[in-house]
């Protein structure tokens, strides 16, 4: 049984990442998650099915904000039993005191 604190870390990722899967469905022209390994047979945990990312680091919340940089990276589920996420992301930014 996961963890109080691995169930709210599970949430907050998808509640942060949520408009992946939107993008991935195609609603958006220009998606910046997209789904690279796809399973044969859908199990249900989706054990191997992996997305890359490339999305833009804005200052607020709005997509309008100001762009201060992309974060790029790769998340997969990872576990054939429960439901395990594993992910490595990369915070590049272009404006700021991180800048480079």
């Amino acid at each position: 049984m996961a963890s109080f604190a691995a169930q709210t870390l599970f949430k907050l990722f998808f509640t942060l990442f949520s408009a992946f899967f939107i993008e991935i469905n195609g609603e958006w022209k220009t998606p910046t998650a997209m789904q690279i390994i796809r399973l044969p047979n859908k199990t249900a945990t989706s054990f191997g099915t992996t997305f890359m990312v490339d999305d833009p680091l804005t200052e607020k919340p709005k997509p309008t904000s100001k762009l201060v940089g992309r974060a790029q990276g790769i998340y997969a589920f990872a576990s054939q039993s429960d439901l395990g996420l594993l992910m490595v992301m990369n915070f590049a930014f272009s404006e700021g005191i991180y800048n480079g």
